[in-house]
């Protein structure tokens, strides 16, 4: 995390895949602005009550598949998606969008887990 805080520090931020908004939340301790968007309706309704202040916006997007973010190309200076992809019908399509709002010189932060290195103990 102490990275990606680095990475963030006065920087324009996408949260795509924001879930509950948590990560974003955090993120606005040191962002310039967050964005997090995500394709659960009820998550973003959760993330407005949850965490609204004005260094951040929630908003509710379909699937990239069906529909490019509603951003403009270059917007963002790091894109993070935290436990995301691996829930995503079109991976290509996701990172491609990905790209394509991330500034040339931008981060992409993609995290998924390892499942190999999972361990389940009950």
């Amino acid at each position: 995390m102490v990275g990606l805080c680095q990475d963030c520090a006065g920087k324009d931020v996408l949260d795509f895949g924001c879930g509950t908004g948590y990560g974003a939340y955090e993120l606005t301790q040191v962002t310039q602005s967050c964005h997090g968007v995500d394709i659960s309706a009820e998550a973003v309704s959760l993330c407005r009550s949850s965490y609204a202040c004005n260094e951040i916006t929630f908003s509710h997007i379909k699937p990239v598949e069906e529909t490019p973010l509603p951003f403009a190309d270059a917007s963002f200076d790091v894109v993070v998606s935290n436990q995301v992809i691996e829930h995503v019908a079109d991976p290509d399509a996701y990172i491609k969008e990905a790209r394509r709002v991330l500034k040339p010189s931008g981060i992409f932060y993609l995290v998924t887990p390892d499942r190999a290195k999972t361990f389940w103990h009950y």
